[in-house]
């Protein structure tokens, strides 16, 4: 269809209409409903929180921080969603991601991912459930697998509720499925939580 101008001769194409984009709060993510990740985005995130990258055994992620209440500031929630999520437990600067398991019918859950032993020892004394760097790192993975739902969710917050020197590992993580046949890590941290049926309420970060 076109739209023609009082002037004689003249048309112009109606403009199409344009779609917000964000993370739907229901229902796994299908590929036309992932948030785009610009380049330009995780880049920013990465230089703020530190930007040097590297690898590490499933129970590392922790360093060491300034004491809580001491934090540098908070970021967008935006930016943090649309970070590599494989990159977020090797950025040097401390940090902790406050979350929220919203799954249907079950009862909500917070939890924290940190990175800085002082940020990790005041959310345990808290009783809050409670992943290193490290464990989110394996948490991803087994999430973009498909070994990790809001069911295994929700069994990993019990199982840290229970005992707060349980560690989520690489092997826990994916139940029995050899981690070398694994494809890498690409989702984002929206994605991620997503998926299993979580939401970021807040990022501080040291």
């Amino acid at each position: 269809m076109k739209i023609t101008s009082k002037r004689a001769g003249h048309t112009q194409k109606p403009k199409k209409p344009t779609t917000p984009t964000g993370i739907a709060q229901n229902g796994p993510l299908a590929p036309a409903e992932r948030p785009q990740t610009s380049k330009g985005s995780g880049e920013a995130v990465g230089e703020r929180l530190g930007g040097a990258l590297g690898d590490g055994d499933p129970l590392s992620g922790v360093s060491d921080g300034p004491p809580d209440g001491a934090m540098g500031g908070e970021l967008p929630i935006r930016e943090v969603l649309a970070f590599p999520a494989a990159l977020l437990a090797d950025l040097p600067r401390g940090f902790a991601l406050h979350c929220r398991a919203v799954a249907p019918g079950t009862p909500e859950c917070d939890f924290v991912v940190v990175t800085s032993k002082a940020r990790y020892a005041a959310a345990r004394s808290q009783g809050v459930p409670t992943f290193t760097g490290g464990e989110w790192r394996a948490l991803a993975a087994a999430t973009q697998n498909d070994r990790a739902r809001w069911r295994e969710l929700a069994a990993w917050l019990l199982a840290k509720r229970g005992a707060g020197s349980w560690k989520l590992t690489s092997a826990r993580a994916f139940d029995g499925m050899p981690v070398t046949n694994a494809e890498p890590t690409t989702w984002t941290v929206g994605e991620v939580l997503h998926r299993l049926h979580a939401e970021l309420l807040a990022v501080e970060c040291a």
